[in-house]
């Protein structure tokens, strides 16, 4: 993260370092930039924080072969630091999920800091400023000079190169409109093209069947119920045939409709596993350079 000139104050610098820096820089001196790698030299999970200021570059120790304690061993007086005419380039490597900032001295490297890629983007502009700064022979770059500096998907890894705030390999796209993706489903539909026509026939049936008990009900009031509210003879011996045609009409429906159920059901299911295995036979298709640079 890129400070402004002078001393850092608490609300730019976590408090939980505030009180253990400010007592190493001068009187003088500037601070530009700062990260917190969030692992040890072991690959463990442990606080630490490097500054650059215009003089030097400044580290809690790591406090042991390990890396462990780094923040028990700075409350004790554990720094590091290099002066900038010692220090011969930053390099940022950043492997999908695991990341490393390298300090070169003039003949070899002085020492690492192994981050997460949730640090990434703050340690990319933390080399970046020092590359700033070094570019300049007369001294440290004015926030206005210092370049905008890319940063690192956390998702996938990718660069986000300024302008752009958000990665164009992780950012969703447009969803297609939903009759294109039925059209797209058509090629597994294809090979069971009977099945899905007889899943319709059914349909169809079945709401057919469906609407045969309202028409016997008008015939049954119009020929029966009607004529007898108003005194008129009727023939009682048809009532049985439509309460049976009516009753038919209903099973039937119900059973076509359960045909329906599961013919439809089926077929869908046989579609969802055709997806699901050319999806997966695709995922076993592909490289190992591609997992190796996307996340899964």
């Amino acid at each position: 993260m890129v400070v402004n000139f002078g001393k850092i104050e608490s609300a730019v610098l976590p408090a939980n370092w505030h009180s253990l820096i400010e007592p190493q820089l001068a009187a003088d001196e500037r601070v530009y930039a700062f990260f917190e790698p969030d692992l040890d030299a072991g690959l463990n999970f442990a606080e630490g924080i490097v500054v650059l200021t215009d003089r030097r570059v400044l580290a809690a120790d790591s406090g042991g072969p390990n890396g462990d304690n780094r923040r028990e061993n700075a409350t004790s007086g554990g720094w590091r630091s290099w002066p900038l005419n010692q220090i011969s380039g930053l390099r940022a490597r950043d492997a999908v999920g695991l990341g490393t900032v390298e300090l070169l001295g003039q003949n070899s490297l002085e020492t690492t800091w192994q981050f997460t890629s949730a640090k990434s983007p703050v340690a990319l502009q933390f080399v970046q400023t020092y590359q700033a700064i070094s570019r300049d022979g007369s001294g440290p770059a004015s926030p206005a000079q210092l370049p905008v500096a890319a940063s690192v998907c956390p998702s996938c890894g990718a660069r986000i190169e300024p302008p752009q705030t958000v990665c164009e390999a992780c950012a969703p796209a447009a969803a297609p409109p939903p009759v294109r993706s039925l059209w797209r489903l058509g090629r597994f539909a294809r090979p069971r093209a009977k099945v899905v026509g007889l899943g319709f026939a059914l349909t169809v049936a079945s709401i057919s069947f469906g609407l045969v008990p309202p028409y016997l009900t008008i015939l049954l009031l119009r020929d029966v119920l009607i004529p007898r509210q108003n005194g008129l003879p009727v023939d009682i011996s048809t009532v049985p045939w439509y309460i049976g045609a009516m009753f038919g009409a209903g099973v039937m429906a119900w059973m076509l409709s359960w045909a329906k159920t599961y013919v439809l059901a089926r077929v869908s299911e046989q579609v969802s596993a055709d997806l699901r295995n050319e999806t997966y036979a695709h995922l076993q298709r592909l490289s190992l350079e591609f997992f190796g640079g996307k996340r899964t």
